[in-house]
């Protein structure tokens, strides 16, 4: 899993795209939860995304989302982290 970028959409969304690869041998579903805020929290959102179909070995394959900001803060978001299973 790796982010390549994050940037407002609007006010109140931040688009995030990444890329997944599978280094297995075997297809395999994904499932990655986004945290996204300002250095203070004021503003934040999250959001969890997953596979449609099996993830084929090899790859990366690209993806993009968007987390909703709250108090659309979005512009002001200077983190964001990923957990994936």
């Amino acid at each position: 899993m790796n982010i390549n970028e994050y940037f407002a959409e609007n006010p109140a969304s931040l688009l995030i795209v990444w890329e997944v690869t599978n280094g297995g041998t075997k297809p395999v579903n994904w499932k990655c939860t986004f945290h996204a805020q300002d250095p203070s929290g004021a503003y934040r959102g999250f959001a969890t995304f997953e596979s449609t179909t099996p993830l084929k070995p090899g790859g990366p394959e690209r993806h993009r989302g968007a987390l909703i900001i709250t108090n659309e803060g979005a512009p002001y978001v200077t983190e964001v982290t990923v957990e994936c299973n």
